[in-house]
Order: C-alpha cells, then sequence, then structure tokens
C-alpha cells in the first residue's frame, strides 16, 4: 500500500544583534512562512519589532533581560514573497553582544510530495 506524506524544508535564520539598529535579513528569491520568532536580549529589556514588506509579523514589544522569549506572532503577515525581505528593529536599553533573534521556518505550498511504497 502506497502512503503519501508531505517532506516540507524547515529552516532558522539567526541574526546576532549587537546594538540597536535595523538589521535587514536579504531574501535570496524564496517563498516561505514564519511560523516562529524567538529574542534573547542579553542586556536589558528593549524593545524588538520584525517585519516583512513592511508589514509586522512580530509587532514592537519588550523583550526580557537574559530570557530567551517566544513572540505573538501577526498570522496574517507570515507568509514571505520571495521579493521581500525582512526586517529587524530594535529600540530601547540593551541588545549587547551576544543578543539574538531567532527566525524559525517552513516551506510554503506544503513542500514536496513523498510517495513510499
Amino acid at each position: 500500500m502506497a502512503v503519501v506524506a508531505q517532506i516540507s524544508d524547515a529552516f532558522m535564520i539567526r541574526v546576532a544583534l549587537d546594538g540597536d539598529d535595523t538589521f535587514d535579513v536579504t531574501n535570496p528569491g524564496r517563498t516561505f512562512r514564519i511560523v516562529g520568532v524567538r529574542a534573547f536580549n542579553a542586556n536589558n529589556t528593549g524593545a524588538l519589532r520584525v517585519q516583512r514588506g513592511g508589514a509586522d509579523v512580530r509587532a514592537d514589544a519588550a523583550t526580557t533581560n537574559a530570557v530567551w522569549q517566544d513572540s505573538i506572532l501577526v498570522e496574517a503577515n507570515c507568509d514571505v514573497t520571495a521579493a521581500q525581505n525582512i526586517e529587524l528593529r530594535t529600540s530601547a536599553a540593551g541588545w549587547a553582544v551576544g543578543s539574538a533573534v531567532h527566525i524559525y521556518c517552513v516551506a510554503t505550498g506544503g513542500g514536496q510530495a513523498l510517495t513510499a511504497t
């Protein structure tokens, strides 16, 4: 009996932060969906905003000092087209060396079909 499953390419984008600024992640021409954002502010509780194509994926919100923090995503804005880049905006205090943001992604369209017999 043949079984059909979906293979989906999952990947993570890691951005090391070293101050309050705007950081761009250039898209190499892929469509994908952002399924999670985790932030680690090594020094304080500065705010973080994650956008794609000018729309908020993670609205501007404070982070927790020296703790990995999962983000609440704006579900309607999580699909990234091949022409869109991801922009991270940090503000307020902190974001010292050792701070990072992890953006978890999956291929859109369900991945590729695999038939196993």
